[in-house]
Formats: structure tokens, C-alpha cells, sequence
């Protein structure tokens, strides 16, 4: 089951509800930084971002992920 959280979905999962809050929260704002500069975040970083939320992955393994098409 998930509820929604602004533009993000949040499966129940073993992270911390306020660490959660965090990560959406963090992930919004840079968002909305993007949309202010006029840029999208690509459907690859959407994918990192919902998994980060998740706590499937750490922010570094995101990170990584991102730019490894660009790391080759």
C-alpha cells in the first residue's frame, strides 16, 4: 500500500517515517530549483529519486547511477 506525498509515491518500508519526511522533502526542493531554472529532471533521475525515498538506495548510490553514462 503507498500513499502520496506531493508528486511522490511512499510504499510503506523499513526507513524512518521522519527520515522519509526528509528525503521527500530534500527531493522536492531540488525539484523545484530544476523548474525555476526552467530544466526537467530526466526519467532516469525521476526513477533515483523515488527509489531514494524508498530507502531502497543511499543518495550516493543515486548519484552514481546518474552519472554513470557520463563516467565511461
Amino acid at each position: 500500500m503507498s500513499a502520496s506525498t506531493g508528486e511522490f509515491s511512499v510504499p510503506a518500508t523499513q526507513i524512518d517515517p521522519a527520515e522519509r519526511a526528509r528525503r521527500i522533502a530534500a527531493v522536492q526542493s531540488a525539484t523545484g530549483h530544476l523548474r525555476m531554472e526552467g530544466m526537467y529532471a530526466s526519467p532516469l533521475a525521476l526513477a533515483l529519486q523515488q527509489r531514494y525515498i524508498d530507502g531502497e538506495i543511499t543518495l550516493e548510490e543515486a548519484r552514481n547511477a546518474l552519472l554513470a553514462p557520463y563516467n565511461r
